[in-house]
């Protein structure tokens, strides 16, 4: 598996260094291409649209109405409704929501750094291994989780951490290492598509004018792909707050669990079904947080982010 997935995105990578994607200034903003329907057409997309949205929303919705039903059995709705469910995942396991908080955050900042760092030496530089680092980059895409879980629990159950004496795998940090490990890709990618946009005389223009590389990269190069890098992140954080399959095999105790191990624990318990329902909700809000506030940060719709 691993194999032919490296070797596809091989290729690919072959195929788009053949050609040159970089501007220099964009004369038209994305907003401006949008044509605004009217009158007939309207009638015929609005209701379309209307129903996608809502075919869309209905696992969420029955998410939501599971994490308030007390008692919900042979009925389109709930017979009776209790916060019963989100008071047990606040006040009695809020470890995990505040556990995912943390692993996911600091995951996405190294995946943030590490992106922005890997794709610059591969569009930049030229180096003996360049092929290699950018295979290692995108290993994860082509490697289970499950099988992910597995190689860390056989690489770090006797690796000691230094000054605790216990191993790597019995300790919270083991989790925020594989989600960064595992959402790299998605940071790597976005900071190498916007990068490949940024022309490179802009930044030997700076270092004519006196600016060192490190200089050039963080006041021209950094401002410049910023969209590229947060979309990257934001994709990593979202992703890491629904990762499962790592998760499972990776996490030392209940204590130091995840949202996602929460579901997973509480859903296999016949009393459990609310609970896991009312984590669930957490997390889809956790998801559409963060894309508001990327909104509000860069001022215009998240789907502007991914636009070449």
């Amino acid at each position: 598996m691993a194999g032919v997935s490296l070797l596809v995105l091989f290729l690919v990578r072959k195929y788009i260094s053949l050609r040159q994607y970089s501007i220099v200034s964009s004369g038209i903003s994305p907003a401006a291409l949008v044509k605004k329907i009217h009158g007939k057409k309207m009638l015929v997309v609005l209701p379309l649209c209307i129903n996608i949205i809502l075919v869309s929303l209905l696992p969420h919705i029955g998410i939501l109405l599971a994490s308030f039903a007390k008692v919900w059995s042979m009925t389109y709705l709930p017979e009776t409704f209790t916060l019963e469910h989100y008071s047990e995942v606040l006040f009695r396991t809020p470890q995990f929501i505040q556990n995912t908080l943390l692993y996911c955050s600091l995951s996405a900042v190294f995946d943030i750094v590490l992106g922005a760092i890997i794709s610059y030496l591969m569009v930049r530089k030229t180096f003996p291994g360049k092929d290699i680092l950018d295979g290692l980059a995108m290993l994860p895409f082509a490697i289970p989780g499950i099988v992910v879980g597995i190689g860390y629990l056989r690489a770090f159950y006797r690796f000691e951490i230094p000054g605790l004496g216990i191993p790597l795998t019995a300790t919270w940090f083991i989790l925020p290492i594989s989600y960064m490990i595992r959402r790299l890709p998605y940071t790597v990618r976005s900071s190498y598509a916007s990068l490949q946009q940024i022309h490179i005389s802009l930044e030997e223009a700076s270092m004519n004018l006196g600016a060192n590389r490190l200089q050039t990269f963080l006041r021209i190069t950094m401002p410049l792909m910023l969209t590229g890098i947060i979309a990257g992140g934001i994709l990593a954080f979202v992703n890491a707050v629904v990762e499962i399959s790592t998760t499972l095999f990776l996490t030392p105790s209940l204590e130091q669990a995840s949202l996602s191990f929460g579901i997973y624990q509480y859903i296999y318990n016949p009393q459990g079904k609310g609970p896991a329902s009312a984590l669930g909700v957490f997390a889809i809000l956790l998801v559409a947080i963060s894309i508001f506030i990327v909104q509000k940060i860069l001022g215009r719709r998240m789907g502007t982010i991914f636009r070449a």
